[in-house]
């Protein structure tokens, strides 16, 4: 237990993580006419983390992770579950790493064009979409005196339209008081209403 403690040393925090529910629903139905057996998978990854301050031994932060997904073609069930183990733990690192040391602007050129420090090596995608927040008053319990974080005011949403390895660009979707230092909250994707086919009645 000496070397397990001593890999504290230098530490400022300590992340326990631990995966609630991890399965793979897999389904087989025959293809009509072309004597092939189709599988479809619906997988499902949960699992809860906490951020621990060495020095203090306090619970700082701590999040949910959960990633649900349809598969509509398996040919190799192995190789959906290896992908499926890193997308979880591309997206708990990416939490994790946000509760740290959070999504923030950059800056903002004169075409409005807002840049992040965030890109792909953080699961970021074109098409994503953040809520922009703008840090008030620090929030402390007076019986404690633990801080919860500070006040966030919603100040815009941006959506990314160019992603680089450390970095992506994104453009105003509404606001305009958008400034170098806000954080970014991750958005709901828009969802495409699906076209209406009409259909005869015959």
């Amino acid at each position: 237990i000496t070397d397990r403690i001593g890999q504290l040393v230098g530490a400022d925090y300590l992340i326990h993580g631990e995966v609630t529910n991890f399965y793979i629903d897999t389904k087989k139905r025959n293809v009509p006419y072309l004597n092939k057996v189709e599988t479809t998978a619906t997988t499902v990854t949960e699992g809860i983390f906490r951020v621990v301050d060495v020095h203090s031994g306090q619970v700082t932060a701590g999040d949910m992770v959960s990633l649900k997904k349809k598969i509509n073609q398996v040919d190799d069930l192995s190789l959906v579950m290896s992908a499926l183990i890193d997308q979880f733990s591309t997206k708990s690192v990416t939490k994790v790493i946000d509760r740290l040391y959070p999504t923030r602007v950059l800056g903002v050129a004169a075409n409005g064009a807002v840049y992040l420090n965030r890109g792909a090596e953080a699961g970021v995608r074109n098409g994503d979409r953040y809520s922009v927040m703008r840090l008030g008053q620090e929030l402390i319990d007076v019986d404690t005196g633990r801080s919860y974080g500070a006040a966030e005011t919603a100040v815009g949403l941006i959506e990314v339209t160019t992603v680089e390895p450390n970095r992506s660009r994104a453009l105003i979707v509404s606001g305009s008081d958008i400034q170098r230092g806000d954080i970014l909250r991750e958005a709901p994707r828009m969802k495409v209403p699906a076209p209406k086919v009409r259909k005869p009645n015959w």
